[in-house]
């Protein structure tokens, strides 16, 4: 339950790649919260992406406990309250 709910929440904002260094969600990228080792990254670049208004698809996912799952969780509530845009 824990890995869907990481990934859910990691696939809810669609951010490009340089700007998620800008963001706090960026150091999940980076493998700052968990190991790049112990993600599985997807990054996606394709005109299929079209009908979602996306140029490119970046995801992570992996196994955590509660405290990993709450750093993610403060990490990507931060970024939305700082959105210029938001969708829910």
């Amino acid at each position: 339950m824990k890995q869907i709910l990481i990934l859910i929440v990691l696939l809810l904002p669609a951010w490009t790649v340089s700007a998620q260094g800008d963001l706090q969600v960026g150091a999940v990228f980076d493998g700052k919260v968990v190991p790049q080792k112990a993600m599985k990254e997807t990054f996606i670049r394709s005109s299929q992406l079209d009908p979602f208004n996306l140029e490119q698809y970046h995801s992570v996912s992996f196994t955590g406990d509660e405290q990993i799952l709450a750093e993610v969780s403060r990490r990507v509530l931060t970024d939305a309250e700082n959105a210029t845009e938001k969708e829910i």
